[in-house]
């Protein structure tokens, strides 16, 4: 999946970053390199320096303000990105969980349309590390 297939504008895409801020944050552990990581998206993404500075300041903000995306596609694409970056850590943690459920709630996604996304996070995981354990066949 390309991003830029996905979300076309300019707003879609800093949206999809703050809101992917903000879910960094909820497990209150920032550490520089998730930063400097959101700076090089923002630049990747080829947004305006406007734009740059609003997903900068969103690491200092509180609230996160409303995420408005095109159509439901970009939305669902939103949520495996998240739901995706929790489990990074092998770790879907219940705050990162409360947060992707109340945001696809204010986006008007409904909770089965997650838990599906979320059983497809988990099947890549549980792949991917069958994968790993691929590499030990013959040790």
């Amino acid at each position: 999946m390309n991003i830029n297939e996905i979300l076309k504008t300019e707003e879609s895409k800093k949206n999809f970053l703050i809101g992917l801020v903000f879910l960094a944050k909820v497990d209150g552990n920032i550490d520089e390199t998730e930063k400097y990581f959101f700076l090089n998206a923002a630049e990747g993404l080829q947004l305006s320096e406007e734009s740059q500075n609003a997903v900068n300041l969103s690491w200092s903000q509180e609230i996160m303000s409303e995420l408005k995306f095109e159509n439901n596609r970009e939305k669902l694409f939103f949520l495996m990105q998240g739901i995706q970056l929790s489990n990074i850590d092998n770790s879907y943690s219940d705050k990162e969980r409360s947060f992707i459920y109340k945001v696809a709630s204010d986006l008007a996604i409904s909770n089965e349309s997650v838990e599906r996304i979320e059983a497809w996070v988990e099947e890549g995981i549980k792949w991917q590390n069958e994968g790993i354990k691929l590499l030990d066949l013959e040790g």
